[in-house]
């Protein structure tokens, strides 16, 4: 099958043409994570719970997780948690009901304490008025932007306990960007003018005296301090339409040397200086994708450092780390069309939402540092490394979500789980180390409810708790459980009992998810899809997919569902035997769930593509089974909008074996159906020759 748009469609299909409701969560912004320069403390803001963490690390474990601040509304509620330089003083931002509020906490023996809290009105179409708050190098001095009375930026200083405050002369302008000098003596400010002489890149002074304007021009970008504090680089964009360039200057704090270091005609979006000073780095727009470049400080000397397929850019990170992710090679080698549609049945089964590789270039080097992660943060002291793991749960129908991590050189690996979905991705994690008891600790704290206690049984009865659901009893017990079949966590924990020897448990809750799931499915008749597709994903999740198929016979033989559910398990085998390359089997259980489809439920398009798919790798004489499903398909779901290709795949099966009139009279009624379609156009020209 060559129809490039399949898999989108079979996606949005969800098998049976039952829709999916995924609701993604922004992504974590570069600034949530955060290392004290002492390197035992890191402030993370976790993406789903909405809660900033303080949290003590050594070099082997964390030893100290505290909740500094939560909030429980639209999102982003928190921005820019950031370190003084000693370590002893942090300060955050948070957006609550259109006021922008400046936290400045002290850290304690135990914990931290609150200095001071600054609020200004965030104005209109804004996210907020303090939104680039920073520490002066060297002291305990902040820097932020503050909206004033005629609403322009303008940069304002005070002390750690919001004192001593100081408004920088910055002229008329309207602030936009800025950063301090690595000594802290001045501030560099890019600013929008009421006029084309007071736009460019400003200086002025730390006590804000003496603002003098270094480069005049529109269009710059952004602009960081080299590490000596002797130069500024920094983007313009330049032309019109057809001349537009993107040009890397350097500046000198004088503003005298101006050097044009780079020029370039597709768009530059990141430039920075490497921790010594010695190199530049840029990513730049190139026709298929984006491109590193690194720039030798002293020869100006250009180095591309990837194809045209970098995902995201993290940035230097000390000693003199470039850190940056690649998209999956999948997309820089062309994969056949038949290993395309393979590699896409994998992912959904094994809910894998992002794929990227995560590259450290250092001296020369490359080196990976994993895959699907987001802004990894190096301890700047120890061996120690935060990012958030990008992740699905529950499975293809959940949010997408970013579990934050803390990984040590040990090889121990804390994951921060906040939420009920963290949880379920945390127990995930540790599964596929084989951490089964720490995986049922994670499950544990899910339930609110000890796995490992004797009072177990009682707790998930699914007698009790269909009754419980009917009386309107206990309801918190009730959606929790429920909760638990529909996403698959309660497959998930069935197989964790059963690895901790727990077989006699492991047994008897899966009878119970067996009640569970057949009152499901009597009252929730239109959303079956969510039930079966997170049975089949836990398996998929745990690379065990013999064991899926077997447990989905059991379910079979004794759940109490309508024709459409079982048809739904028996297409779920024939998608796991897919996942576990026995075309046969596949075939099998395809031609079962054809025999017991209602014919209301007519979308044969993932009939289709698995039976299109394993035709490749088996031989048509010896599998009967594959005519045999086409033509029920086709009798008993003839006015599907996807029986032409139910027609087409039939007509290639008598084609192959010979059969040249019963290949063009299907030709042509699948040509009736989508007179478009060259491709049958072609093939039927092909026989009548």
């Amino acid at each position: 099958m060559k129809n490039k748009y399949f898999f989108q469609r079979l996606l949005v299909l969800l098998l049976f043409g039952l829709f999916i409701f995924s609701c993604y969560e922004n992504e974590p912004t570069a600034d949530s994570l955060s290392w004290s320069p002492d390197g035992q403390k890191l402030l993370m803001i976790t993406n789903q719970s909405q809660e900033l963490l303080l949290i003590r690390v050594s070099e082997n474990n964390v030893s100290q997780v505290s909740v500094v601040d939560s909030a429980r509304q639209e999102k982003p509620a928190f921005f820019a948690p950031r370190w003084s330089s000693d370590s002893k003083y942090f300060l955050y931002i948070k957006l609550q009901q259109r006021l922008c509020h400046l936290f400045i906490d002290a850290i304690t023996e135990k914990g931290y304490t609150l200095s001071t809290c600054l609020t200004s009105e965030a104005p209109e179409k804004s996210t907020a008025s303090i939104i680039n708050a920073c520490w002066a190098p060297q002291q305990n001095l902040i820097l932020f932007h503050e909206i004033d009375k005629s609403k322009k930026r303008q940069l304002v200083t005070v002390d750690v306990y919001g004192k001593n405050r100081r408004v920088l002369k910055t002229g008329r302008s309207d602030v936009v960007s800025f950063q301090w000098s690595p000594d802290g003596s001045c501030i560099a400010y890019l600013a929008i003018g009421d006029t084309k002489n007071s736009t460019g890149l400003w200086l002025v002074n730390a006590d804000g005296s003496t603002a003098r304007q270094i480069y005049q021009g529109e269009g710059i970008s952004q602009f960081q301090w080299a590490p000596d504090g002797a130069t500024i680089v920094f983007i313009q964009k330049s032309g019109l339409e057809q001349n537009v360039g993107y040009n890397i200057f350097l500046i000198d704090a004088q503003g005298k040397h101006l050097q044009l270091i780079s020029e370039n005609k597709t768009e530059i979006s990141q430039v920075d200086w490497s921790p010594d000073g010695t190199m530049m780095a840029y990513l730049q727009q190139a026709e298929k994708g984006k491109n590193l470049w690194l720039i030798e400080q002293k020869t100006r000397q250009k180095t591309k450092l990837t194809f045209d397929n970098v995902e995201n850019y993290f940035g230097w990170q000390k000693p003199n780390k470039l850190i940056f992710s690649i998209k999956y090679p999948e997309t820089i080698v062309e994969l056949p069309e038949a290993e395309k549609e393979k590699n896409d049945v994998h992912e959904i089964i094994h809910g894998i939402s992002k794929k990227n590789i995560v590259i450290s270039y250092q001296n020369h080097q490359f080196s990976k540092l994993g895959k699907n992660m987001l802004y990894p943060n190096f301890n700047p002291v120890f061996s120690v490394l935060a990012y958030f793991d990008i992740c699905k749960t529950p499975e293809l129908l959940g949010s997408e979500l970013y579990l934050p991590i803390v990984q040590f050189s040990s090889g121990n690996t804390e994951y921060l789980a906040r939420t009920n979905n963290e949880l379920i991705a945390a127990a995930d994690k540790h599964v596929l180390k084989k951490e089964w008891a720490k995986a049922c600790a994670r499950l544990s704290d899910y339930f609110a409810f000890d796995l490992c206690q004797a009072k177990f049984l009682p707790y998930f009865d699914a007698d009790s708790i269909i009754a419980a659901k009917i009386s309107g009893r206990d309801s918190l017990r009730v959606s929790q459980v429920f909760d638990a079949v529909k996403n698959g966590t309660l497959s998930k924990t069935i197989y964790i009992l059963n690895k901790l020897n727990e077989k006699e448990k492991a047994d008897w809750l899966f009878e119970q998810l067996i009640k569970l799931t057949s009152n499901y499915v009597k009252d929730n008749l239109s959303n079956q899809d969510e039930l079966y597709w997170n049975i089949i994903a836990a398996y998929g999740k745990y690379h065990e997919v013999e064991l899926g198929i077997n447990d989905l016979d059991r379910m079979l033989l004794a759940a109490d569902g309508d024709s459409l559910f079982l048809s739904y398990l028996a297409f779920s085998q024939a998608f796991l035997a897919f996942e576990n390359n026995d075309a046969k089997l596949c075939l099998e259980k395809l031609n079962l769930s054809s025999q017991i489809m209602p014919a209301q439920h007519d979308e044969l398009e993932p009939f289709n593509f698995l039976i299109s798919t394993c035709s490749k790798n088996i031989s048509y004489e010896n599998n009967p089974a594959i005519k045999t499903t086409l033509e029920r398909l086709r009798q008993r779901f003839p006015k599907s909008r996807d029986v032409y290709q139910t027609l087409n795949l039939l007509g290639d099966y008598y084609a192959k074996l010979g059969e040249k009139n019963k290949a063009i009279s299907l030709y042509q009624q699948a040509i009736l159906k989508t007179p478009e379609d060259q491709e049958l156009w072609q093939k039927l020209f092909d026989l009548q020759r």
